[in-house]
């Protein structure tokens, strides 16, 4: 598997799990101009920002501007959503998610 390889239709995020168990879940997405609504997660979210730009936007109306090598840490149970993402490039995140 090569990370960059990657089939996207547009308007549809993609969202691939590469590896999980009942401890972490590992995912790769790619996504271009799609945005999320609000969620949060009983796990820890670890963040990483390989390709693109990206904007993730916290329920206290805190933005967090992240461009390609950005990293980030969303704690469990913490409300957010992506708020935007760039399409030329694609963003293409890995995420960590860890069980605490």
């Amino acid at each position: 598997m090569n990370f960059f390889e990657y089939r996207k239709e547009n308007g549809v995020e993609l969202e691939e799990t590469i590896y999980e168990n009942g401890y972490i879940k590992i995912i790769r997405i790619v996504s271009s101009g799609e945005t999320t609504d609000y969620m949060e997660s009983p796990m820890n979210e670890h963040v990483f920002l390989i390709q693109g730009k990206a904007r993730i936007t916290f329920e206290n109306d805190k933005e967090i501007e992240m461009f390609a090598g950005d990293y980030i840490l969303i704690e469990k149970n913490t409300r957010h959503r992506v708020s935007y993402t760039s399409s030329d490039p694609h963003c293409l995140w890995h995420c960590i998610y860890e069980k605490v």
